[in-house]
């Protein structure tokens, strides 16, 4: 059940879109439970990704909404 529960994060997460707050709140939730680093480990590489396509664009559209949805993962996360 655990490899179905990481393969299923791994495969929503980067697409999470506006859920990314609310999957990065969960995450976070379980993130001090025993196997909760996958999921903490999986959300860090998401955000940077996230952060380095805001560094690399150079839209300020796409780097605006880049920066607001990691943002908002960490806000509702915290």
């Amino acid at each position: 059940m655990r490899e179905r529960a990481r393969l299923l994060l791994a495969d929503s997460l980067p697409t999470a879109g506006p859920r990314l707050g609310a999957l990065a709140a969960l995450i976070l939730l379980v993130a001090g439970r025993r196997h909760g680093g996958f999921g903490r480990d999986l959300l860090e590489r998401t955000l940077r990704e996230v952060l380095r396509a805001a560094a690399d664009d150079g839209d300020v559209v796409i780097q605006d909404l880049c920066a607001e949805a990691a943002l908002s993962a960490v806000r509702n996360g915290a």
